[in-house]
């Protein structure tokens, strides 16, 4: 990481702005499956009219914190690149590219743009610029830190979850979260496939402990409909639903639909493994 001094503020959201960099880094890190590294630079930079690239449309005068994420991988083909934030498009041979598509609605969303730079061969870096603040103003009292956690915070389980979710990156990037904290996991993007995988288990020694369900899976079966036939397979499953449609009742009301618990998305690290901990446990919400 290169983080230029005094870096000035954004205004930002920061769950969403949050998803957009792992959304980047997590492509960064599957471009190089031999190994490389991933470079993050921020710097601060003013925009001047007649020294602004034509491609970059930046307010002239303006005041931006740059952000670019390199990686060493095999880079987008030319003919892929005016398609690589396109909804459905991905270069890999699994996969939607919603992660970039979501990632180009955030940063535009805030006023600010991403670009893509890549050759074959020699790694691609995105480059997010987004509006600075530059005003100066006093800075609020720290609040105490919170404690550091580890896997013994949030149990000691050695949980085998299944996890449904319509983005390919989400789950990725989910798997890599549970894992590290010791957990055996298994991902799918079909709420049918959902069902099966859970039934086939539930005939071996090793069933799962529990499932985690998007709620919305669009042209499939999402987790308000599989939880039923779950809890037809086997009364004592452990639930839990997620969803970034906060104003859903099914979130609010997530017992009634028969889940144990709930976790709203983009995730929080330290939110989702104390939902699964509660869970497992059946410990009170």
């Amino acid at each position: 990481m290169e983080l230029g001094d005094g870096l000035w503020r954004i205004e930002a959201d920061t769950d969403q702005i949050s998803q957009v960099f792992q959304n980047i880094i997590i492509n960064a890190d599957q471009a190089m499956p031999d190994g490389g590294v991933v470079f993050i630079k921020a710097a601060n930079m003013t925009t001047e009219p007649d020294q602004m690239p034509d491609n970059l449309a930046l307010s002239p005068d303006g005041s931006y914190v740059r952000i670019d994420i390199l990686d060493q991988g095999g880079g987008i083909a030319p003919e892929q690149m005016s398609k690589i934030f396109d909804p459905y498009f991905s270069t890999k041979d699994e996969g939607t590219g919603l992660g970039l598509a979501t990632a180009h609605s955030v940063i535009t969303q805030h006023g600010g743009i991403i670009t893509v730079e890549s050759r074959l061969g020699q790694g691609t870096t995105f480059t997010v610029y987004l509006p600075a603040i530059t005003t100066v103003f006093e800075e609020p009292t720290p609040e105490e830190p919170e404690t550091e956690f580890t896997a013994l915070d949030v149990g000691e389980h050695d949980g085998h979850i299944l996890v449904l979710d319509d983005e390919e990156m989400i789950l990725s990037l989910v798997k890599q979260i549970l894992t590290r904290f010791g957990y055996s996991v298994v991902v799918t993007t079909d709420g049918a496939e959902t069902l099966s995988l859970y039934q086939e288990a539930l005939m071996t020694q090793h069933p799962f402990d529990m499932v985690i369900l998007d709620l919305t899976v669009p042209g499939g079966k999402g987790g308000k409909d599989v939880i039923q036939e779950l809890r037809a397979l086997n009364p004592d499953v452990h639930a839990i639903v997620s969803s970034d449609y906060y104003n859903d009742p099914v979130l609010a009301n997530y017992r009634e639909y028969g889940f144990d618990g709930m976790v709203a998305k983009p995730y929080k690290v330290h939110d989702l493994l104390q939902v699964i901990q509660r869970t497992l446990t059946g410990s009170s919400s």
